[in-house]
């Protein structure tokens, strides 16, 4: 397995999903791997703008940039995949099939690339509130990406009625918890127009399909961004465990005990109480179910949702 060439560790904060870090380090010394052709990277920028690119500084193979809890890893060469790790689960995002074994080259704003011989390359931006990894399609040949994931145990993919996709798992019984999430997918051509995309999931990858025509300007961008679910995650109450919430503190304090969640809302769960309870009785009587939204440093949205929501309210 190659050496990763860049780490990032960086803290979160409440926006929708994602993954945010403050501090950066310099910018990552480019002589162990060359820089990226100006044409990709620029391409990549154009699509992405280089706003929130996080650099690092290189020390033999490896660089991190630190100011918390959470950390992306990215690798030397295309056949390894970006590692993300935070809150003690590790996911691993694999770069597209269509980069090849190509080996990482660094532009200075912080964008890696991987450019195949086939004239279709792969980026990655760690992002001071994400981290994109990037297909890029050299010509109409290129329809779909495949991200093969390697998920903790137990995890699972769901895909929801915005396109988005869901790191979830089953973290008690009754409970699950959405530990990361995929963000609705874009993509644009070298003119900076919308490509129509959609994600589909099998098994453990993630597929992005593309659907380019004769007007289509190449290369293609196409972007997935991970984001950790704990920065706003959620907690889904099935209907018998929505039942027990509503019979009051303790039955709450149970349930979430059995759970590894962030310090931060243990801490908090008591000041938010009266609400959950309020929230599973309106749920559990209008037939529907329970769900928290974390909000870190310390707020929880207790809120109710039905099986059309998501069909593990059954």
């Amino acid at each position: 397995m190659s050496s990763p060439i860049f780490g990032k560790t960086m803290a979160t904060v409440a926006v929708a999903a994602v993954i945010t870090g403050t501090a950066v380090a310099p910018a990552m010394a480019q002589n162990q791997h060359g820089r990226a052709k100006a044409d990709t990277a620029a391409v990549v920028e154009l699509a992405t703008s280089t706003t929130g690119v996080v650099t690092g500084t290189g020390s033999g193979s490896s660089a991190v940039v630190t100011s918390g809890r959470s950390q992306v890893t990215v690798p030397t060469t295309a056949r390894d995949k970006v590692s993300v790790s935070s809150e003690g689960y590790t996911i691993g995002i694999g770069v597209p099939e269509s980069a090849g074994t190509a080996t990482a080259k660094v532009a200075p704003s912080g964008t890696v690339v991987y450019e195949a011989a086939n004239g279709n390359a792969a980026a990655v931006q760690p992002l001071q509130d994400g981290v994109r990894v990037l297909a890029v399609a050299g010509d109409s040949k290129a329809k779909e990406f495949r991200f093969p994931l390697n998920l903790p145990r137990g995890a699972h993919l769901d895909l929801a009625p915005d396109g988005s996709v869901a790191v979830n798992v089953d973290a008690a019984e009754g409970i699950r918890a959405e530990i990361a999430s995929f963000e609705a997918p874009w993509a644009k051509d070298a003119h900076g127009k919308p490509v129509p995309t959609q994600y589909r999931v099998e098994g453990s990858t993630l597929v992005q399909s593309v659907d380019t025509n004769s007007s289509t300007a190449f290369p293609v961008v196409a972007d997935p961004k991970m984001t950790w679910g704990w920065v706003t995650g959620t907690l889904y109450f099935n209907r018998a465990e929505t039942q027990k919430a509503t019979f009051g503190a303790g039955a709450i304090a149970s349930i979430i005990g059995s759970i590894p969640l962030p310090d931060w809302v243990k801490v908090a769960m008591g000041g938010y109480m009266t609400g959950i309870i309020y929230q599973a009785n309106v749920a559990y009587s209008g037939g529907n179910c329970l769900k928290l939204k974390l909000v870190p440093p310390s707020m929880i949205l207790p809120q109710v949702y039905s099986n059309s929501d998501n069909s593990y309210c059954a």
